[in-house]
């Protein structure tokens, strides 16, 4: 069939290819090169390894500081509990009414508003 003729040509000329290419080697695997002394821009410096070193984050030219508060809310409800016999939280089994509770927000007023960018907070 013709497929299969088609197949049986890609795969010679992969073969054949292959066999020209032997002594390949990616770009990403080559050293890196640099220029001579007499063709460099005076002041400039070579990196010699690459920078592994992770980039800072967060914004380190803003003009306000970063203000975050955390808040801490319950998915329960403070209730009489049978088998206990006191009161407690449903959600965390804390018999303390003023615990701090099993959801934690984090706001920063700050920050970057992405999903409404022309909204003013």
């Amino acid at each position: 069939s013709r497929a299969a003729r088609l197949t049986l040509k890609a795969r010679h000329n992969s073969e054949k290819a292959g066999g020209l290419l032997e002594d390949y080697t990616k770009p990403s695997k080559l050293p890196l090169r640099t220029l001579p002394e007499e063709y460099r821009m005076p002041g400039t410096w070579v990196v010699e390894k690459p920078y592994t070193e992770a980039l800072p984050t967060h914004n380190r030219l803003t003009t306000r500081p970063t203000i975050k508060q955390r808040s801490f809310q319950h998915s329960g409800v403070f209730e009489f509990n049978g088998q206990e016999g006191q009161w407690m939280w449903s959600d965390t089994g804390s018999f303390v009414r003023e615990s701090p509770g099993d959801i934690v927000k984090v706001k920063n007023p700050n920050a970057y508003n992405f999903a409404a960018p022309t909204a003013s907070l």
